[in-house]
């Protein structure tokens, strides 16, 4: 019976996000999270608005350390750090995650979201299940994901149809699936860490980038490049994520605790501002570079069109592909 009891008060302090911990003295326990983001970025804002979260809601007992700008791991370390366990939790792309998982890669093919909306209901429905499964078999937990933005161009040269792309020294992550379709366009793929993308394009050891508006502005890449293209060719998502076994370790109310604040802070406030902020810098960008609001995506379609079906192939994903569709 107190069993119960402590059960249902349980469940109604965490509806309401109300602390479960007593307030008298306790022992912390610190969880350590990287990601590669600097101060300004979103994420990194939504990161720390969910360890104030944890802190306030166990009255300090539990806090996360938020480690921003690769000050523990860049992007692929601080994924196989938490894998290991060697990093309790990292923010990062799904893509990134498919070097672990290729199922993972469907979520960026090129062109498979029509829009915002479309990617939400994918996100909240079917799909998005499935995707948290394929996060585990990866040797990760989701605590939250969140709509980021859909990918443009940025060069030196216009960029407008898929023609224009060939032989363009192009800077691309090093995510199986960016490379393949950057590669289907004919670029000459040039892996460039994020942080020295600036200076790989004012020397010219590429001579084109492609990521979302919000990123591309905050990174200054629009200072050394002359036309953007609104192609929207790959989704961008980021997850907040955790080892399997810091998380299995935590008490089932710490665990419902920082669930709900990932669903809060990165699930749901994290995408409603990013898809304001990405509609916003796309247009404030046209004071540095000449924008193309209209290229022409068909063109972009086809000569990417073999990406999807030999992945479809690679990772047997017809059914989720299917699912994703029927989002629409």
């Amino acid at each position: 019976m107190q069993n119960s009891r402590r059960q249902l008060l349980l469940g109604a302090a965490v509806a309401s996000g109300a602390s479960v911990f007593p307030l008298v003295s306790r022992a912390s326990t610190a969880l350590h999270l990287t990601h590669i983001y600097n101060l300004e970025d979103l994420r990194h804002k939504a990161a720390v608005a969910v360890a104030d979260e944890v802190k306030a809601r166990t009255n300090g007992a539990f806090t996360i350390n938020v480690h921003p700008m690769s000050q523990m791991a860049g992007l692929r370390d601080g994924v196989e750090g938490v894998r290991l366990g060697t990093i309790d939790m990292t923010v990062v792309d799904t893509a990134t995650i498919s070097n672990w998982n290729a199922a993972l890669g469907a979520w960026s093919l090129p062109f498979v979201f029509d829009n915002y909306a479309h990617a939400r209901r994918a996100m909240a429905g079917a799909p998005g299940k499935q995707r948290s499964e394929d996060i585990r078999k990866a040797g990760l937990v989701s605590v939250g994901h969140a709509v980021i933005g859909f990918r443009v161009l940025l060069g030196k040269k216009p960029l407008d149809t898929a023609a224009d792309l060939k032989g363009v020294k192009f800077r691309v992550p090093e995510i199986p699936v960016y490379v393949s379709t950057f590669r289907a366009l004919g670029c000459n793929v040039t892996p460039v860490p994020w942080g020295e993308t600036y200076s790989a394009l004012q020397s010219g050891v590429v001579d084109a980038v492609e990521a979302d508006p919000v990123g591309l502005t905050l990174a200054r890449h629009i200072e050394v490049t002359k036309f953007a293209s609104q192609t929207n060719h790959i989704f961008l998502d980021n997850g907040m994520l955790i080892n399997p076994a810091r998380f299995g370790g935590l008490p089932k109310e710490v665990q419902a605790i920082l669930m709900d604040a990932g669903a809060r802070h990165f699930s749901g406030q994290l995408s409603d501002t990013q898809i304001e902020l990405q509609q916003r810098d796309w247009q404030a960008m046209a004071k540095s570079v000449k924008l193309t609001e209209k290229p022409d995506v068909e063109s972009f379609r086809k000569a990417t069109a073999p990406v999807i079906e030999e992945f479809e192939k690679r990772a047997k994903a017809r059914a989720l592909l299917e699912s994703i569709a029927a989002a629409k």
